[in-house]
């Protein structure tokens, strides 16, 4: 049974329908691997072998997740109780990422990308992680709708997952993540405000052993959208730092020449202000004169946006100090510095070239979305995405149809052993009645069944000596 359902059917894209690749998809379900298997039959047959402790192999467990399109949108609770039980076998460490990337989909499929995020964000609890394909997938929805902060938070996940570190990070990414951030920026979303708690709530207060000790760590517990935004921005401008030269051979490489310089300036002074490094910030922008204007373009819009998100900067104390595991605020001295410094690159020289919203943007739309050279490269890296899926899985699948085989002789030849044993016992039944009789008595079950059958045999023994010794001894 095909899905009812393709991506292009629900929302006008942001990048080309094409992208998702649908026809490609949806023809994994043609193979004999996921043919005759129903997926909510599939699934109760999962819960029961966990819930029992038996194992669930990560063949069993994908070929659940790529059935997910069968059920609707009332079935997610069951699809989510099967992914909390699977997470908690030893079988987990295992999870294929053709399995995330299948569960991806099927939520996308259900328009439930809300939901979606939120289980990525329990990662340690799902296992669901996002890839190139389905992360684009995913901030293509949110773009969409408007919701740049949560195109953020999947852009976070693949930092969080050291992709842009890679060697072959993809320019649509590249491209989408940017474009995320910029929108950030420019719509002022990173601001968000924090529910105060109510004064009537009453506060229950607990004794405990011990109190532990800060662990908060700046990269992996980072929550507000601002610090995501921040540090998102400074993996892209480290993309273009260290590792350009794998654009140079690309497409988008005509396009991203014109504006690299630029874009790593911009990206990197955006990024410290957002992440709070004001000290490191501070640095940067002394290095600003009259040329680096023009080259960042820093107009009115600009330095005001700048001045915004430092304005927003939670500070601490001059006097107080840096406490490792808490989080790392800057001083108050830092962040006047810095506004002061803002000020003096306001105040320069006229900016007379596009500032970096402008540039952003024309990058991301002339020279990926809209180059048709690049997205043909985009579109023959999903298809290599879903090659290699279903190549491990055929393999995987192979192997285990192998094992398989081979425990049902195994099996079967031990019936045969069992059959010929019975058959044996019975035609040397008679000839062999008192030694089996006799090794019944030796070899009990139970404990209880060993003392007594010995001290049978015992009584049986001193008997025999007694009588013995009766006949033996003379006639007075």
């Amino acid at each position: 049974k095909q899905p009812q359902y393709g991506l292009k059917l629900w929302y006008r894209y942001f990048i080309p329908d094409s992208y998702a690749s649908v026809d490609i998809w949806n023809a994994r379900l043609s193979s004999d691997i996921f043919r005759n298997i129903s997926a909510r039959d599939h699934g109760v047959k999962l819960l029961q072998k966990i819930n029992s402790g038996k194992v669930v192999s990560p063949l069993d467990y994908d070929i659940f997740a790529n059935k997910v399109d069968e059920l609707d949108v009332k079935s997610l609770d069951f699809v989510e109780e099967v992914i909390m039980s699977y997470m908690n076998t030893q079988s987990a460490v295992d999870v294929r990422d053709s399995t995330s990337h299948a569960f991806i989909r099927g939520y996308l499929n259900f328009r439930e990308v809300d939901r979606l995020l939120k289980l990525i964000e329990c990662r340690s609890k799902t296992g669901i992680f996002v890839d190139f394909a389905s992360a684009v997938l995913m901030m293509d929805v949110f773009l969409r709708k408007g919701e740049w902060n949560s195109a953020i938070a999947v852009s976070w996940e693949l930092c969080l997952q050291e992709y842009f570190s890679l060697e072959n990070v993809r320019p649509l990414v590249l491209a989408t993540s940017l474009f995320s951030c910029m929108k950030s920026i420019e719509h002022d979303s990173y601001v968000v405000k924090e529910s105060e708690p109510a004064d009537d709530k009453e506060i229950e207060q607990k004794l405990v052993p011990y109190v532990r000790n800060p662990s908060y760590d700046n990269f992996f517990d980072i929550k507000h959208p601002k610090l995501k935004t921040g540090y998102t921005l400074l993996h892209l401008s480290h993309v273009l730092n260290s590792r350009c030269s794998l654009f140079q051979t690309t497409p988008v490489w005509n396009s991203l020449s014109k504006y690299v310089d630029s874009l790593r300036l911009m990206m990197r002074i955006f990024g410290l202000a957002l992440s709070e490094q004001c000290d490191k910030l501070l640095v940067e922008l002394r290095k600003i004169d009259d040329s680096a204007i023009q080259l960042g373009g820093f107009d009115t819009i600009v330095t005001e946006k700048l001045i915004r998100i430092v304005d927003t900067c939670e500070t601490r104390s001059d006097d107080s100090s840096l406490k490792p595991g808490e989080p790392q605020l800057p001083s108050v001295s830092d962040v006047k510095s810095v506004q002061n410094e803002l000020v003096r690159v306001q105040g320069g020289s006229q900016c007379t070239t596009p500032n970096v919203l402008k540039v952003a943007e024309e990058f991301i739309f002339n020279g990926v979305i809209n180059n048709s050279d690049c997205m043909k490269q985009e579109l023959e890296a999903v298809s290599d995405l879903y090659s290699k899926f279903d190549e491990e899985r055929r393999k995987e699948y192979t192997e285990a149809v192998k094992m398989q085989k081979s425990e049902k002789v195994v099996e079967k030849t031990k019936e045969k052993l069992r059959e010929i044993l019975d058959k044996e016992e019975q035609i040397t039944y008679f000839q062999n009645n008192t030694k089996i009789i006799k090794d019944a008595w030796l070899a009990p079950r139970t404990r209880q069944e060993a003392r007594w059958s010995r001290l049978k045999e015992w009584r049986n023994e001193i008997l025999s000596q007694r009588q013995k010794q009766d006949n033996s001894s003379p006639v007075q």
